[in-house]
């Protein structure tokens, strides 16, 4: 059996501003846990990793109101970046719940085909690794791990992700996976607890997730005065 647990962690992407936090969803930014542990495991229907969310954190039995066509999908551009380049993403934490973030991008081949397009599978095919620059944490590697403190992250966009934001655009993922009922796995042991169990073991709770599209439609082109793509992500 598991044990529930519908204590929010609170934290939003600043830098590029995400979706929630430009419309004030809510008016609370950092609310987009798809509708809490008990949501997402159906009651405690699904054991971790299985969860069932909105691709962007809305409840999935919910109105998806940050998903394309939702009121908080506008499609306004809050960042401007070149393909293989490194892009500081700036996270403010409110309460920490340990944990780790990542980040993802999917390219939309059809704009007007988001909904279906928007996957998991998409979302995979990108997965951005932290850069070599001073006061990364593990350069190379996926994981940034909640320190308990707003964080400025440095990551490395790759070579070759292209989107003209007209035919085709680029969709980035927030994702917080909490680290306070459970230790994630793979869990970096300098950021492990001594007494949780791990997430994937046997009678441990399920831990909270967040789902945060930031800068989320993105476009990659190439400016006419340059020889090289350019990416801006929107909202």
């Amino acid at each position: 059996m598991l044990v529930l647990t519908q204590v929010d962690a609170h934290g939003y992407i600043a830098v590029p501003a995400s979706r929630n936090f430009l419309h004030n969803t809510d008016y609370c930014p950092h609310c987009l846990n798809a509708g809490g542990t008990r949501a997402t495991s159906e009651g405690g229907a699904l054991r971790w990793p299985l969860s069932r969310h909105g691709i962007c954190g809305d409840p999935f039995a919910g109105e998806r109101k940050h998903e394309y066509g939702g009121v908080s999908a506008t499609g306004t551009i809050t960042g401007n970046y070149t393909e293989g380049d490194n892009i500081n993403i700036t996270i403010v934490i409110n309460t920490s719940h340990k944990g780790r973030f990542s980040f993802r991008i999917c390219v939309i081949w059809n704009p007007s085909l988001e909904l279906t397009e928007l996957t998991e599978d998409c979302l995979n095919e990108h997965i951005l690794v932290q850069a070599d620059v001073p006061g990364a944490q593990n350069p190379g590697t996926a994981h940034w791990y909640d320190t308990g403190s707003d964080a400025t992250m440095t990551y490395k966009l790759p070579q070759g992700l292209t989107c003209d934001g007209q035919t085709t655009r680029c969709v980035l993922q927030w994702y917080y996976l909490t680290g306070n009922t459970c230790d994630p796995p793979n869990t970096d042991p300098n950021y492990a607890s001594l007494w949780l169990p791990g997430c994937l073991d046997d009678g441990a709770s399920y831990p909270e997730e967040r789902f945060f599209v930031p800068f989320s439609q993105g476009r990659l082109s190439i400016p006419f005065s340059e020889q090289r793509l350019s990416v801006s992500f929107s909202i």
